[in-house]
C-alpha cells in the first residue's frame, strides 16, 4: 500500500478532487521520499486550484512570504518543511472531501467561522502544527455526528 500512495503522490495526485479524495490517510511513512525530495511546485499549483486557495492563504499556512514563495516557484520544488505541510494539508482536504462529498462544500467550510473552533475559520488554524491536528480532530468529530 505504501508504494501505491507514494507513486500516486509522485504522479500529480493533487490535480483533481477525485485524486485528493484518495489520499486519506496520508502519513510520513507513506511520503518520506516525497518529503525528502521536496514536492514539485506544479503539484502545489494543482492543489491550490482544486482547494480554491490563493497565494496569500498558502503563504500563511506555510509560514512564508511572497518572495520566498516565488523563489520556490522559480526553483520548481518546495523545501522539506513546506512539502510536509502541503501533504498534511492535502490529507485534511482528502478527509474533508470524503466527509462532505463535495469539493465546494468543504472548500467553503474551511473558510467560514466554525463554532467548534471558537468561530474561527479552520483554514486560519493551519499556520501551526497543533492547528493541523485540531482541524483533523474536528473533522473526525463531525464525521461521528454525520454517521
Amino acid at each position: 500500500m505504501q508504494a501505491i500512495v507514494s507513486n500516486s503522490v509522485a504522479h500529480h495526485a493533487l490535480q483533481s478532487f477525485e485524486q485528493i479524495k484518495q489520499l486519506y490517510p496520508l502519513n510520513d511513512d507513506k511520503c518520506v521520499e516525497m518529503i525528502e525530495n521536496g514536492l514539485a511546485f506544479a503539484m502545489l499549483d494543482d492543489f491550490m486550484e482544486v482547494a480554491a486557495l490563493d497565494i496569500t492563504e498558502v503563504c500563511f499556512i506555510l509560514g512564508t512570504d511572497g518572495n520566498e514563495f516565488r523563489l520556490w516557484r522559480d526553483e520548481g520544488v518546495l523545501p522539506q518543511e513546506p512539502t510536509r505541510k502541503v501533504l498534511y494539508l492535502a490529507e485534511i482536504y482528502s478527509f474533508g472531501y470524503n466527509l462532505f462529498g463535495q469539493k465546494k462544500s468543504f472548500n467553503n467550510w474551511m473558510k467560514v467561522p466554525v463554532r467548534q473552533f471558537g468561530m474561527i475559520p479552520p483554514l486560519s488554524l493551519l499556520c501551526e502544527e497543533d492547528g493541523f491536528q485540531g482541524v483533523l480532530r474536528g473533522l473526525l468529530r463531525l464525521e461521528g455526528f454525520m454517521l
